[in-house]
């Protein structure tokens, strides 16, 4: 029988995982002691996929699932001990250690027992490490993975730089939390010159978000005071907010949330012409920063610097991180707003225009001048490219690891 055995909470998109049943994967969870709210994979969540649960506490019985019919995947964080991350509540990092450590001792029991699973490690934009003692834990609990997984060449060449057991390590490029095809829509409707917002803002972002109201801009989720966005939302679909933000990727307790808030985003916000990313430092001259001493700003100890007092992340992250708003974006075919041309996912997207990238609020502005047939071209482009941004072409590398 093959088998998927995942280590700790996918907080986006776990619903893609649903992939490897499709294609006779029976499901395995490892159910950690240290659960996030805003990620974990919840109780019902895994009861509506048919997921086997397996507590940490009983790692023995996952001992005889290892054979080579059997892939077990882990992530996606490693909050090393960056000084951003550091600021975390312990528990967050606590998460962290607690998946490697799993990992660890499946890895080694399948090593030292010859029995032939594969363990792959994930990490997402926020890994890294900070200090020597983050990167000499690292390299003691991959001593046993099989293959490391990153979302973008960025990420992998951190880890290349500054690790030797990962250089020594197969290594994939695989964005893991993502949408399934099939929840991805070929937009060719309406089109509304205007722009949203999802999630939390990072850093120059703010400088937009204060000047807001000289843009039609709506941010998600609408936050409590905001009068003009619920009078906004009154005004054009006849009724006040029930709940002040969408779910599309799963990030809930309760899984109607997700249902409902696909339906409704789709019908009241994919005309929406364009999708704010993350700004970062990009309107002050960070990417420049960045590029002329990027070897620093790898380096374990570089990876503590930010670009200004007030950023809430260091310089390196931008560059190395897969936002996950882009993917929700590119769902509905909203073109994403991004800022920087450095960071390689970013690049290709630029390359096959599926993204503009700004670097002031005047071209922000500026964008509402396009013709509705240019936008129309970058909705095309978005669907033509749609194994960039979704989980099965990321889902058949996996399971090809065991051939």
């Amino acid at each position: 029988m093959k088998k998927v055995i995942v280590i700790g909470d996918f907080g986006y998109f776990p619903d893609s995982l649903t992939f490897f049943q499709e294609r006779g994967f029976e499901l395995y969870y490892i159910q950690m002691h240290l659960r996030l709210k805003h990620f974990k994979m919840s109780d019902a969540f895994l009861k509506k996929f048919n997921f086997n649960v397996i507590s940490i506490d009983n790692l023995e019985s996952v001992y005889p699932l290892l054979d080579s019919e059997t892939l077990v995947l882990s992530g996606p964080t490693y909050f090393g001990e960056i000084i951003s991350n550091i600021m975390l509540p312990l528990r967050i990092k606590d998460a962290c250690t607690e998946n490697m450590e799993a990992l660890y001792q499946i890895s080694k029991y399948n090593v030292e027992h010859k029995c032939g699973a594969k363990c792959v490690r994930y990490f997402n934009g926020d890994s890294g490490f900070g200090t020597q003692n983050a990167l000499d834990y690292f390299n003691d609990k991959m001593k046993y993975v099989d293959v490391l997984s990153f979302d973008n060449d960025a990420l992998r060449d951190l880890f290349m730089k500054n690790s030797e057991v990962a250089r020594k390590k197969k290594t994939i490029i695989a964005w893991l939390e993502t949408p399934l095809k099939r929840h991805v829509i070929h937009n060719t409707g309406k089109i509304e010159k205007r722009f949203i917002s999802l999630g939390r803002c990072l850093s120059a972002f703010d400088e937009i978000r204060r000047n807001k109201d000289k843009l039609p801009i709506t941010f998600f989720p609408i936050q409590y005071n905001d009068i003009n966005a619920f009078k906004y939302w009154l005004m054009k679909y006849g009724f006040s907010p029930r709940k002040l933000s969408y779910n599309l990727t799963y990030c809930t307790s309760k899984l109607h949330h997700t249902t409902r808030g696909r339906k409704l985003f789709r019908k009241y916000e994919s005309a929406a012409a364009f999708g704010i990313s993350h700004m970062y430092d990009a309107f002050l001259g960070s990417e420049q920063e960045f590029i002329a001493h990027k070897d620093h700003y790898l380096s374990i100890d570089g990876q503590n610097y930010a670009f200004c007092a007030a950023t809430p992340k260091e310089i390196y992250y931008p560059f190395v991180n897969n936002a996950n708003k882009e993917a929700c974006y590119m769902m509905y075919g909203i073109i994403p707003i991004i800022s920087n041309k450095t960071n390689p996912y970013y690049k290709k997207l630029l390359d096959n225009k599926m993204a503009i990238c700004i670097s002031s609020k005047q071209e922000l502005a500026d964008l509402l001048n396009m013709p509705e047939e240019t936008i129309q071209k970058y909705r095309d482009n978005i669907y033509k490219n749609i194994d960039m941004f979704t989980f099965d072409n990321v889902g058949e590398k996996l399971i090809k690891l065991l051939d």
